[in-house]
């Protein structure tokens, strides 16, 4: 299950993570994005992504705009999941003057030839098209930045 949460500190706020089941490990993923606006109020969001949502397609979980239901992100940037498990494929294009950070969260797949596993990341400039294949159990996290 894929919980996301949105923090903006701004002002300052105490905030921690703790894992709700007593015999279940947690796999937490922290990542900050600066905003691009000083003297935000401090906020926070939280929203389950179900598994069907992402699976071999992706979900959109940030962006500046609140797009189809995702958190509201304080930056030119769009925070996407995604789950594949086998022969999918599943294609990202890269808009002009854009840059895509990818990070696999857990499995491995191949993204644009590359090999990569849980805990490797891509940076792609450059690029027309961020192509993901071969997943074994793959959860992957793709940025979208300006």
């Amino acid at each position: 299950m894929l919980y996301a949460s949105r923090v903006s500190a701004c002002t300052g706020v105490q905030h921690s993570e703790v894992n709700p089941s007593p015999d279940e490990a947690v796999h937490l993923l922290q990542i900050w994005i600066m905003p691009d606006k000083q003297d935000l109020k401090p906020g926070y969001q939280q929203k389950n992504f179900p598994l069907e949502d992402k699976m071999a397609r992706w979900c959109m979980l940030d962006a500046p705009d609140e797009a189809e239901g995702s958190l509201l992100i304080h930056q030119d940037a769009r925070v996407f999941a995604s789950r594949l498990d086998g022969v999918e494929t599943l294609d990202y294009p890269i808009a002009a003057n854009r840059k895509i950070y990818l990070h696999v969260a857990r499995g491995s797949l191949q993204a644009n030839g590359y090999a990569l596993a849980a805990g490797d990341a891509l940076m792609f400039s450059d690029e027309k098209m961020v192509v993901l294949s071969a997943a074994d159990n793959a959860e992957v996290l793709l940025f979208d930045m300006g």
